[in-house]
């Protein structure tokens, strides 16, 4: 058996050319939408509860002194999903600005079961301006995490409104706020959180947030998260 001369070619007729070409258009589609599939597979959501004590102390008249424990618990992967203990210097740097060093402990598992664990030094530094019944203020934060074999730093900016109900001694307020994060791990604004709740202050050393959370990540598992975060801050001086 002789193989065909390869240098012999036969030209395609046009019922064949109009084959190739719908098969060709027929593969192409079942590959993006195989791959959109896939892709819409990876993309995974979670709903999470944020819970956070913090306990604080004034230890001069412009300084207070913080220490934040906070837990996020997930519905659908193991928990805790993100943990992280730490403490803050609150320094208050004339009525409208104020300098924020910090330094957390944040252990985290993915939602592929992997632990990690970081050291997080913090610098923040808010600007904050009150009207009658408003308070705007924005917040630029720059943190680094150290550990797990690949260090990066984040920059994240959140512009915050608080809306005052009823008389000023209710101690009662409405917020806003949205959070945009910059990685240098992915060389991008990757990251947006957004949370609307309320804030009940109960005297001078209780208060308490109670809000929704909506945060959306297109690098990070999992990528659409929705939650209900509680924080309770106690005041011991």
């Amino acid at each position: 058996m002789r193989w065909p001369n390869r240098k012999t070619k036969c030209a395609p007729g046009p019922r064949t050319s109009l084959l190739r070409s719908a098969l060709r258009l027929l593969c192409s589609g079942a590959l993006v939408l195989a791959a959109t599939m896939a892709n819409a597979q990876t993309e995974l959501s979670d709903f999470q509860s944020w819970d956070e004590l913090d306990v604080s102390a004034r230890v001069a008249e412009n300084v207070d002194v913080s220490w934040v424990s906070q837990g996020r618990f997930s519905t659908n992967f193991s928990n805790p999903a993100t943990y992280l203990t730490g403490a803050d210097i609150k320094i208050r740097v004339g009525p409208y600005f104020e300098v924020t060093p910090s330094y957390y402990d944040l252990g985290l598992v993915s939602v592929n079961d992997h632990r990690g664990h970081f050291r997080v030094p913090m610098l923040s530094a808010t600007m904050r301006k009150n009207w009658v019944g408003w308070t705007i203020a924005d917040r630029n934060r720059f943190m680094g995490a150290i550990g797990g074999g690949n260090d990066f730093w984040i920059y994240v900016n959140r512009p915050r409104v608080d809306w005052r109900v009823g008389a000023s001694s209710m101690g009662t307020t409405l917020f806003l706020w949205d959070e945009a994060f910059y990685f240098s791990l992915f060389h991008g604004w990757t990251r947006n959180r957004f949370a609307a709740g309320a804030r009940k202050e109960f005297g001078k050393r209780w208060a308490a947030d109670a809000y929704y959370l909506r945060q959306d990540d297109s690098r990070i598992q999992p990528r659409d998260l929705n939650g209900l975060g509680l924080t309770l801050e106690i005041r011991l001086r």
